[in-house]
């Protein structure tokens, strides 16, 4: 396979740890104490952004767990076919 494209299962899967890690690290993201006991239209619009913000955290944790699986499936098929295409001699 000289001067041919292989697959390395180790890359993905460095990359899937990558992911997970990111991930895990941002489950400690904690939504911040806000003023409860006063009606101030600021206090208002921060309690909003705040929890606009904790769903967009949410959103992207979600994406990157998606795509940490996508990649880990992905290089386990793109590497089984290398292995049968190098059985077969191709």
């Amino acid at each position: 396979m000289s001067g041919e494209i292989a697959s390395d299962s180790s890359v993905a899967q460095s990359q899937v740890s990558d992911l997970q890690q990111a991930i895990a690290d941002s489950n400690g993201v904690q939504t911040p104490n806000t003023d409860t006991q006063t009606t101030l239209q600021g206090n208002n619009q921060l309690h909003s952004n705040t929890e606009q913000e904790m769903d967009m955290v949410r959103h992207f944790r979600e994406a990157f767990q998606k795509d940490a699986a996508n990649i880990g499936r992905v290089a386990e098929v793109i590497e089984a076919k290398d292995k049968q295409l190098a059985q077969k001699g191709e």
